[in-house]
């Protein structure tokens, strides 16, 4: 397990984290055994919230994907729990980057500077995230489509606040594309097999 925690402005607001980015697991799904990986986390923390993208992905081959987005945009005056994003809200800045690929044939943890998350949505809602990761020397790609959605309305204690409102919609989701170059070398869906995992994506904001 890891586990983080930050302060800032001389303990005024932290967060805190306990993640587990891979282990096994089975259970019964409507009468049917079933066997995976699965990632763990708790989070705690008492700052404002922002909108954010953030995933994680597993592999066949144990290779692992991470990415976490936290960003300025006009998303964070929405007010309600529509599906569909709008067009202005496709200009967004980064308040932070985080993007991780662990290569579990190799044993290498690639980080990497850049990145970006686009999402368009199919015809019945569902969207789909266009993900690039990119460092000097290596560069990633991958497309995740989403199957199934859930989402929870979070409220902030002071009504008068005008950003007081977090909608925070979950999404299982498939990779359908991935290329990863590093040292002359690619890396693709052939190489990990296939891959799966979680997507979110937050509107609104809590101050």
């Amino acid at each position: 397990p890891i586990y983080r925690t930050k302060h800032f402005l001389r303990g005024l607001f932290m967060y805190s984290v306990v993640k587990l980015n891979r282990c096994t697991m089975e259970g019964t799904v409507d009468g049917e055994k079933v066997t995976g990986t699965a990632y763990l986390q708790r989070i705690g923390m008492n700052n404002p919230c922002l909108p954010w993208f953030w995933g994680v992905l597993h592999f066949a081959d144990g290779s692992i994907l991470k990415y976490f987005f936290p960003h300025v945009s006009t998303a964070i005056f929405r007010t309600d729990p529509a599906q569909r994003m709008p067009g202005h809200e496709r200009l967004w800045f980064p308040a932070k980057r985080e993007m991780e690929f662990y290569h579990a044939p190799t044993g290498t943890l690639h980080t990497f500077k850049r990145g970006t998350v686009e999402r368009h949505d199919r015809e019945n809602g569902m969207p789909v995230f266009d993900i690039t990761f990119k460092s000097p020397t290596k560069d990633l790609t991958v497309t995740i489509d989403s199957y199934a959605h859930t989402h929870w309305r979070f409220r902030g204690k002071h009504p008068l606040v005008p950003i007081n409102d977090l909608y925070y919609n979950e999404y299982p989701v498939r990779v359908t594309n991935l290329s990863f170059t590093c040292g002359g070398r690619e890396v693709t869906l052939a190489d990990t097999g296939p891959g799966a995992g979680n997507a979110e994506h937050t509107w609104g904001g809590l101050f």
